[in-house]
C-alpha cells in the first residue's frame, strides 16, 4: 500500500469521535508511516455560560440565553454563525481574539460591541470576515488598531449605522463594499497613522486621495459632492444606496 493510501486510511479512522488514537497493524510495517499514531483532538466542550469552545480556543457556538454576553478571555477565534440562535444586544470581546469569521454576529440585534481596553490589553484581532456584522443594530463602529483585513459587506445592511472609525493597520483594498446599504451612515473616519486609507471630510479614500472607496450614504443627502481633485479611481458601489 502506498504512503498516500496509509495516510488517507489513518485520517479516515481518526475522524471517528470515539477514538483518541489510531495505531497501524503489522501489515503496514513497510510503510513510512509505520508505528505512527494519529492523535484526535478533544471534542469541543460547553461551559456553564453556554459557550462551546474547542481545544484551540475557537468559540464554536453559543447556546446560552443571555443577551448581554462576555466572551471568555483566551478565546482566539469566533467561528462562522457562532451566535445563529442567540438574540444578542451587547457583546464584550477579549483581546485574545485574533479572528471573527464570516457571519459570526450576522442578524443579531446588537446595539453595542465592546473590545477589551486596548491600552491595558493590546488587541490581537487582525481579521473580520465577510458579513460578520451585517444586519445588526449598531449605530457606530470603532475597529481596534490591530485589524488588518475586513471582509466584503462586513458592515452592510445596518440600518442604524451612523459613524465608523477605521484603525491604523487596515490593509490596502481591505474595505471593498464593507459598508453597503447603510442608509444613515454620515462619516467614515480613519486613524491618522493608517498608511493605506484616509478620510477626506468623512469620505473614505485610499491614501493619497486618488482612489475613492466609499461615500457615506447619508452625507449631504440630496445635495452635491465634488470628488477630490486628482481622483482617478472610484470603487464599484462607492455611491450605492
Amino acid at each position: 500500500m502506498s504512503r498516500g493510501k496509509v495516510s488517507v486510511l489513518a485520517l479516515a479512522l481518526a475522524g471517528a469521535l470515539s477514538l483518541t488514537a489510531v495505531s497501524m497493524p503489522a501489515a503496514f510495517a513497510a510503510s513510512p508511516s509505520a508505528g505512527a499514531q494519529v492523535k484526535v483532538a478533544a471534542a469541543p466542550q460547553a461551559n456553564n455560560d453556554g459557550f462551546t469552545i474547542d481545544a484551540d480556543g475557537v468559540l464554536v457556538s453559543y447556546t446560552g440565553t443571555a443577551t448581554d454576553v462576555r466572551i471568555p478571555e483566551g478565546v482566539t477565534e469566533i467561528s462562522s454563525n457562532a451566535f445563529t440562535n442567540a438574540q444578542l444586544t451587547s457583546v464584550w470581546i477579549p483581546a485574545s481574539v485574533r479572528a471573527i469569521d464570516d457571519s459570526a454576529f450576522a442578524g443579531q440585534p446588537l446595539t453595542q460591541v465592546t473590545f477589551q481596553d486596548e491600552d491595558a490589553h493590546p488587541s490581537q484581532l487582525e481579521t473580520i470576515g465577510d458579513r460578520a456584522f451585517t444586519y445588526t443594530a449598531l449605530e457606530s463602529v470603532t475597529l481596534p488598531r490591530s485589524v488588518k483585513t475586513v471582509g466584503q459587506e462586513t458592515f452592510s445592511d445596518m440600518e442604524k449605522l451612523r459613524s465608523v472609525h477605521i484603525g491604523a493597520n487596515v490593509e490596502e483594498d481591505g474595505l471593498f463594499a464593507a459598508f453597503a446599504r447603510t442608509p444613515l451612515l454620515e462619516s467614515i473616519e480613519v486613524d491618522a497613522a493608517n498608511l493605506n486609507y484616509q478620510s477626506l471630510d468623512g469620505v473614505l479614500y485610499a491614501q493619497g486621495g486618488t482612489h475613492l472607496a466609499t461615500y457615506p450614504q447619508a452625507k449631504n443627502k440630496g445635495g452635491a459632492y465634488a470628488v477630490a481633485e486628482g481622483t482617478s479611481t472610484i470603487d464599484e458601489g462607492a455611491f450605492s444606496s
